[in-house]
């Protein structure tokens, strides 16, 4: 009955996979089932199949030709099997792929219309360059093409040299003049190059430059021409109209503008091209701390940690120097300083104007502390969720305790994201916590500090630890600031070692009663809130 539903599952994967053909071996490599088309592996994948023996790694052959000058690839999956802690592989799933059937279609798809391009997958083979799908230039020919890569103008040639994304002008193997995209496919020694004839790709840029620049001509001849007679006309008047509205505009907009920062939500600051400041709305002086009389003509570096105000100045005395905007025109997420100290997230929307008295930059600023908690909050709320729904399959799959204990500790690593864990036991005759299983990296923390934590310590510094805390009170114990919790004091260098800044002790219960705790140990400050608790 297992056989069959073992048959079952490979006959499904060579339907809904393309699979040719799937072998099932033992740990000597002797074939248990063969289903799909005959096939027989080479000496490169029987040699990958024995390293894969060798250390569980999932591994894949090199493109290879049989006898008949057929294409064919081979993949191995090992099948592990978990023993006292380690998984040692007892067979293996050979799984064989003709990628004239499975691959190259794909490749061969594109590029649709065009006469010319076409897209190839080559690799290199001594000093030679191989063409590993049939070119389309020269339909009908063996999928085995081979051109010499010493060929300084070969697109191919110039993809396995490079070995890495790029686009080139060459020749390619016809002898024509073609522009050419290539880039490596990631984990094999293959080159992608996707590649049109350049008549074709200037054919029609050349004739839209023809008609685009005639006719910019007759637009400007006859627009210069026109401007000119009416700017002869109206310069009089004009100029007389600017002398008569400008101190007008310009108060307006000065009111329009102290309307708008002086009532905007959001801190408002202008700095001249020097980095001081000329303009501090309200919300900023709440934000900062700093009144607007304490904020005009002081740097910029005023509102900044001691850690980021020499970039400041060097980016400051770049664009001074003619240098190009990096942050303009984009929010970024930088840190603020408050008069009393204190440091914030901020986002930042960067703007530069520019008048007769030179270069302005205005910034927009918001507090976003709350929403970064908020951030930090759901990202440990989704992880505790994963980590929960782990846990639970891990309950329905493990048959001992002990591979239980040692998953959920895994997964509590991996999925919720703490440092390390681990799981102990209550030994009720030494009135202690043993652990049992562990994962992550602690810093020789756990041997170092819970392995032997009495019960009854009650005499030694700083009381009991966490662990023991959960089974005396049988509920759980926590400490989010664990190098300022007090009562943890003795513990304070070893955690400080192992990046440990919040810990929690849950206890584990068996018919009601406590038979030890699990043990979790993260790297922030506060991670154990309410809301990840309950």
């Amino acid at each position: 009955m297992q056989a069959e539903t073992i048959r079952i599952r490979l006959e499904l994967m060579i339907k809904r996979l393309g699979y040719e053909s799937v072998i099932l071996l033992d740990a000597a490599g002797r074939p248990l089932m063969s289903l799909g088309e005959p096939h027989r592996a080479d000496e490169a994948t029987t040699h990958l199949l024995q390293e894969t023996f060798t250390d569980g790694v999932v591994r894949r052959s090199r493109l290879y030709f049989d006898a008949g000058g057929h294409q064919h690839m081979d993949f191995i999956a090992p099948l592990l099997h978990e023993t006292e802690g380690r998984r040692q592989p007892v067979g293996a799933v050979l799984l064989h792929i003709d990628p004239a059937r499975f691959l190259y279609p794909y490749i061969q798809d594109w590029p649709g219309a065009s006469a010319s391009a076409e897209t190839l997958l080559v690799r290199r083979e001594g000093e030679r360059v191989e063409y590993l799908n049939e070119l389309r230039h020269r339909p009908g020919k063996a999928t085995l093409s081979q051109l010499t890569e010493s060929a300084a103008s070969l697109p191919a040639a110039i993809a396995i040299r490079e070995a890495r994304p790029g686009a080139t002008a060459g020749v390619d193997y016809r002898g024509v003049p073609v522009l050419a995209a290539y880039r490596p496919v990631a984990g094999t020694d293959w080159h992608l190059v996707a590649k049109i004839d350049s008549d074709e790709a200037f054919a029609s840029v050349r004739d839209l430059a023809t008609w685009v620049s005639l006719v910019a001509f007759i637009a400007v001849a006859a627009i210069g021409v026109a401007v000119l007679m009416l700017w002869r006309q109206q310069q009089r008047a004009h100029r007389l109209k600017l002398k008569v509205s400008t101190s007008a505009i310009v108060r307006q907009s000065e009111a329009r503008y102290r309307a708008a920062t002086e009532s905007a939500g959001d801190a408002i600051v202008s700095a001249d091209a020097a980095g001081n400041i000329v303009s501090w709305n309200p919300s900023a002086a709440s934000l900062f701390g700093y009144a607007e009389a304490e904020a005009l003509g002081q740097p910029l570096t005023l509102l900044m940690p001691a850690a980021l105000r020499q970039r400041h100045i060097e980016g400051m005395a770049r664009l001074r120097a003619g240098g190009v905007p990096r942050v303009i025109g984009k929010p970024v997420e930088l840190t603020g300083r408050h008069k009393e100290g204190g440091e914030f997230p901020v986002e930042l929307s960067l703007a530069r104007w520019q008048t007769d008295e030179g270069v302005f930059y205005t910034g927009i600023l918001r507090d976003i502390a709350e929403r970064k908690c908020a951030d930090i909050l759901l990202r440990r709320q989704k992880d505790l969720y994963e980590m929960l729904s782990q846990t639970n399959q891990t309950i329905v799959r493990c048959s001992d305790q002990y591979s239980l204990f040692s998953e959920i500790c895994r997964i509590a690593v991996e999925h919720g994201r703490f440092r390390f864990a681990w799981i102990g036991v209550l030994d009720a005759e030494k009135c202690r916590v043993l652990p049992r299983t562990r994962f992550g990296e602690d810093a020789g923390y756990i041997d170092t500090v819970h392995a032997a934590r009495y019960a009854g310590a009650q005499d030694e510094p700083g009381g009991l630890g966490l662990a023991m805390q959960a089974v005396r009170t049988g509920t759980h114990a926590i400490s989010n600031d664990f190098l300022e919790d007090a009562a943890l004091a003795p513990w304070h260098g070893e955690a400080s070692k192992a990046g440990v800044r919040a810990a929690g002790a849950f206890p584990i219960r068996r018919g009601g009663a406590v038979i030890g705790t699990m043990n979790l140990y993260a790297t922030e400050p506060g991670f154990f809130d309410a809301a990840a608790l309950f």
